[in-house]
């Protein structure tokens, strides 16, 4: 039987909007911003993303970011007054038509989410925007402070395993 192996990379130097390889079982992780991996170049990131996906029964994944903006450091992100709205609604369409019905996703943005306040609304914009399709929220445990889902390199091993997250909680919190 062929596996199917589509390979996922829609970006450049200063945006990306989606990594990873689709295949039967493939897992959705959402980040907060991309670093340097492309489809040529794997960063730590992509790298334990792939491992924890497979220790979790997962042959396909697929790394999606709250905000597009490639920067090593979180603390480079665009401040407020720099962001910008049209890369955010730009990602926003991508991540309504890459993730399908029924898909796992794994929150995986860790406290970088508080880097700048407009994370939080785009991460509430992008649950309303997939809101219709049936979704299963994942993420490692034990959560960070305020129960948000950790960094994948928060974490020591590959083989933690992927657990239940309840998402409305968290919007409600956030």
């Amino acid at each position: 039987m062929t596996q199917n192996n589509e390979k996922i990379y829609d970006g450049n130097k200063s945006y990306r909007f989606s990594l990873g390889v689709k295949r039967e079982k493939t897992i959705y992780c959402m980040g907060v911003n991309p670093s340097i991996a492309t489809d040529k170049i794997c960063d730590d990131t992509i790298n334990r993303v792939k491992k924890i996906a497979e220790a979790n029964g997962f042959n396909g994944w697929v790394m999606l970011n709250i905000y597009p903006q490639v920067a090593t450091n979180p603390d480079d992100l665009h401040r407020y007054n720099e962001r910008q709205e049209n890369k955010h609604k730009e990602n926003l369409k991508k991540i309504i038509e890459i993730i399908p019905n029924g898909a796992t996703v794994w929150l995986a943005f860790g406290s970088y989410i508080k880097k700048r306040s407009y994370l939080r609304d785009y991460f509430k914009e992008i649950c309303n925007g997939i809101n219709n399709k049936k979704l299963k929220y994942v993420s490692l445990f034990p959560l960070n402070k305020g129960g948000i889902p950790p960094h994948p390199l928060a974490h020591k091993t590959f083989n933690e395993k992927l657990e239940r997250f309840d998402l409305s909680g968290f919007l409600r919190k956030i």
